[in-house]
Formats: structure tokens, sequence, C-alpha cells
């Protein structure tokens, strides 16, 4: 297990934000990652668990422990249930699932991150599309005992972009297994290239972000309302409310960590005043 040190978390976040990891490692299997929190456990450090970086604002001063680097990667096919592990691309599936004619997958085209990432935060884009929707189950490290369990889909407690995984940290997801659908490949090509067409068109990806930053509040649309506020376009330092897209926070260049919550906080300030709505992050802020 090779640990280093001062690593700078900003190369491993979508948003190019975040000063160094005390001590950074990158895990590749099962075995590795065991060694990992064996060592956070021995010397009593905090640890974070990293998975592709795109759904987290690192701090500006860095992280004061060990940061986790989860690529332990495989996807394995019996039928229509598939085995992923967690540090799996989510592009990795949708292109596996693809090429195997299951269907479920489409709505996961251009959204960056991992399996892990993706079952921790219930990803998807409706609540008919969604990774919990075709889950059987989950199986974790506990961080309390370093003993490995297995969670079925009903001990989860998804909900819309979230889970237990989320909520209680102690659970750390090695890899789960999907039953997807039977479906015929031309038009699960022909899904995704209407999605990946309707992203490119709508989302901002020309310059560094962590995606969606809020959550849909319920029967509303976060992006829509911060748009209606007046607020796109409006910037704080180097962070900016994207012009294409409201609910997208960019990192122009230079952008802090304390530029891109000093702009969260003033679009749930004036979203709450006008709307009196309040605003939910999406994106972890560590």
């Amino acid at each position: 297990m090779d640990i280093k040190r001062d690593i700078l978390l900003k190369d491993y976040s979508t948003y190019k934000i975040g000063g160094p990891a005390r001590f950074f490692c990158i895990a590749k299997n099962n075995q590795e990652i065991k060694e990992a929190l064996l060592f956070s456990k021995e010397n009593n450090f905090k640890i974070f668990i990293l998975g592709g970086g795109s759904n987290i604002l690192f701090p500006d001063e860095g992280f004061d422990g060990l940061v986790i680097k989860m690529e332990n990667k495989g996807i394995k096919k019996i039928d229509n249930i598939i085995e992923v592990e967690s540090g799996t691309l989510l592009s990795e599936l949708v292109f596996f699932a693809k090429e195997n004619n299951l269907s479920g997958m489409e709505w996961g085209n251009l959204i960056p991150g991992t399996i892990g990432g993706a079952v921790a935060n219930n990803s998807g884009i409706s609540e008919k599309e969604c990774i919990s929707n075709f889950l059987k189950s989950v199986k974790v490290i506990d961080l309390r005992d370093l003993e490995e369990k297995i969670f079925l889909k009903e001990d989860c407690r998804f909900e819309y972009r979230s889970s237990l995984f989320k909520k209680e940290k102690f659970f750390l997801i090695i890899s789960c297994k999907l039953e997807l659908l039977e479906g015929d490949k031309e038009k699960i090509e022909k899904d995704s290239r209407k999605i990946i067409e309707k992203r490119l068109k709508s989302q901002p990806y020309n310059m560094p972000s962590a995606g969606s930053v809020f959550k849909n509040p319920n029967g509303s649309s976060a992006g829509e309302l911060i748009d209606k506020a007046g607020l796109k376009g409006f910037g704080i330092g180097d962070a900016v409310v994207s012009e294409l897209h409201g609910n997208f926070i960019l990192n122009q260049g230079n952008a802090t960590a304390n530029d891109i919550k000093l702009l969260i906080n003033k679009i749930k300030k004036d979203v709450k005043d006008k709307f009196n709505v309040e605003l939910q992050e999406e994106i972890e802020i560590v």
C-alpha cells in the first residue's frame, strides 16, 4: 500500500479546487482498501473515501487525514445480473450494459463519477430512472470493525439523492449487484444519443463544475428558481452561476472553495427571499 503525503485534492476533483491531503492513497482492490483503513485506524486518522470527485467541494486548506481514492474496478455478468466494483466509472458500466444488450443505465451517459458514489447518492435523472431502481444488493466494509457486510435493496433506505450510505458514514461501499432489463442494442444506443444531445445543449461542460449544486425541491426545479431569481451569470471571485443552467456553479479558473460557498449561500438566500423555498445542497462540502 503506497501512502503518499501532501497530495493536492484539486487534481482529483472535477471542480479543480482543494488543498493538500495530509495522507493519500489509491486502493485498487479490497485488500488495499482494508490495508488503508487499518493504517488510518492504527494512527487514529480521519478518513475520506473518494470516488470520481465529481460531486465534491474540497476545502482550500486541504484535509488533515487520509484520503482513500477508490480505484477497485470490475464488472461481472450472470444473465441480466451485473456485479460492479465501486471504483468502476459510471461511464464504464453504461458502455458495458449497452454492449450486453441490457437497458436501464442510459440515464448515466455523460455523468462522471464512480458506481460507489452513484449508489450512495442514488444518482439518476428521475424517480424511475435512478440506480436504486435496478439495485439488488450492496456489499460494504463496516469501518468500525473492518468486516464485510451485505445490504439488500430494502435495507439501503434509498431516497431522492440519498441513502443509508450517505447518511451513515461508517459503511464503505465496495461493490453492488444490479438487475438490468433485456434490451435491444440499437434502441439503447438511440436513447443514449438523445440523452447525450440533450445534456450537451442544456448543461455546461466547458468549465470545471461539480454538476447540480442543489437538489430539486418538491414539484420544482432548482435551476429554474435560480434563473427566475436573476442569478444566472452572477459571480463571486472566480465562481459563477452558469448562463446555460442555473443549478451549475462553474470554476472560471481560480475559484476557491470559499468563493463557491459564498455563492451557494447567496443563491440560497435569494431563492428563499423571493420564493420562500429552501434549497438543499446536492454536492458534498468537505
